[in-house]
């Protein structure tokens, strides 16, 4: 039943399912831990105000597997545990906070600085953070299968009083410490997919570039460097399954840019190598095609903005590969350029032959493949986000 639990929480936070089963026994407890943290409910004021004499509220806000240490200026701490380290941490706002209402506004550390902060106030700050880690060792125990997982999980607390915001805090502990009280909503499987929009878990997503027609006759000569314009593209926007994502480009000085181009259509025409003694009446059957990027891994909090209409920077999904399709099947692979308005692949790579020639490429398709019957395309929109990203982990599933 655990195990199947484990396999239902990697589909709903989209991970990669073409990793090998090595990374995923590695990564399900991570996972697990994960999702069982995101459901604990651990507040901190009865700390707050037994050593500081302050009434404020504290939730949690955020699950990390890693802290911006210039965005966490402030005082810090370690700790230890059965020879594993966690560390605590409040910023320096809420430092400021604590340090005033203990000892008064300071006359000599004013605009107020960590470096300046005393002898006796770090002294009493690291007591502080003493009481926090008793207090969370009521919530942790170790995992007896997984005692040594590398990870570090933080649990990041946003601590108010009636003016408003103070400050935060962190507390860092093993991925392998998961909480000792198992939430009522884990026997569901129940998991809140925006309370671990922080967590830098990335979901594998199919990006649509655009799509063309060409006959089997230019698919045949297809070659390495050829660019192939996309007449339904627009630079503006990319496409998944899950809706429209808006783009931020590049500097026009990129390279991905090509200009001095008066007739794309020309251009286009003119990469295509004239094929003589056509042997076949398909040859000159135009098919359609389009680009893909396969599989770009985005973090789930962009994913999460996406969904709502915001904008992708184009650089984060150049690295991966494009991949151009005729009925389904992949033909050739390449590099995304962009020509005026309009997206194009500079080919790196074919991926087509024939069984006459016996020169299919690894992974390839057959020139007769492409006369078959065309993978059918999935355009139902999902119910909901979660259904949505299980869609999306299906998809990974069959490729």
């Amino acid at each position: 039943m655990a195990k199947q639990r484990n396999k239902e929480l990697i589909r709903q936070l989209g991970m990669n399912a073409l990793k090998p089963d090595s990374f995923q026994k590695s990564n399900e407890p991570l996972m697990r831990h994960l999702s069982l943290w995101s459901n604990e409910n651990i507040d901190l004021h009865d700390v707050i105000q037994q050593f500081f004499g302050l009434k404020v509220r504290t939730k949690i806000v955020g699950f990390l597997l890693d802290l911006d240490l210039n965005n966490w200026v402030g005082i810090a701490a370690s700790w230890q545990h059965n020879n594993q380290n966690g560390q605590i941490r409040i910023d320096s706002n809420l430092t400021q906070y604590f340090l005033e209402r203990a000892f008064g506004e300071s006359s000599i550390n004013r605009p107020f600085s960590i470096k300046k902060v005393t002898q006796l106030e770090l002294g009493v700050l690291q007591s502080f953070l003493m009481n926090l880690e008793v207090k969370m060792k009521e919530f942790w125990e170790i995992d007896s299968k997984h005692p040594y997982l590398l990870d570090m999980i933080y649990l990041v607390w946003l601590v108010e009083s009636d003016e408003g915001q103070i400050g935060r805090i962190a507390f860092g502990m093993p991925a392998s410490f998961k909480p000792k009280r198992v939430p009522a909503t884990q026997g569901n499987d129940v998991i809140d997919i925006n309370k671990l929009a922080n967590t830098g878990i990335k979901v594998p997503i199919k990006m649509y570039v655009g799509k063309t027609n060409l006959t089997l006759k230019d698919i045949r000569s297809l070659e390495k460097d050829d660019l192939v314009v996309f007449e339904d593209s627009d630079i503006e926007r990319f496409y998944w399954h899950l809706g429209e994502i808006g783009l931020v480009l590049p500097e026009d000085d990129h390279p991905v840019f090509i200009r001095d181009i008066d007739n794309i259509e020309d251009l286009a025409e003119d990469m295509m190598k004239p094929i003589h003694n056509d042997e076949d009446m398909l040859s000159s059957l135009p098919l359609e095609l389009s680009a893909e990027f396969q599989k770009v891994l985005i973090p789930l909090k962009q994913v999460l903005d996406l969904k709502a209409g915001g904008v992708l920077p184009l650089g984060s999904v150049l690295d991966s590969e494009l991949i151009l399709t005729a009925q389904g099947k992949p033909v050739a692979k390449g590099d995304l350029v962009i020509v005026g308005n309009q997206f194009g692949m500079r080919i790196t790579d074919i991926l087509i032959g024939s069984k006459k020639h016996g020169s299919v490429a690894a992974g390839g398709v057959e020139l007769e493949e492409l006369f078959t019957k065309p993978q059918s395309a999935r355009n139902v929109e999902p119910a909901t986000f979660a259904d949505q990203l299980e869609d999306l982990e299906e998809d990974q599933e069959e490729i």
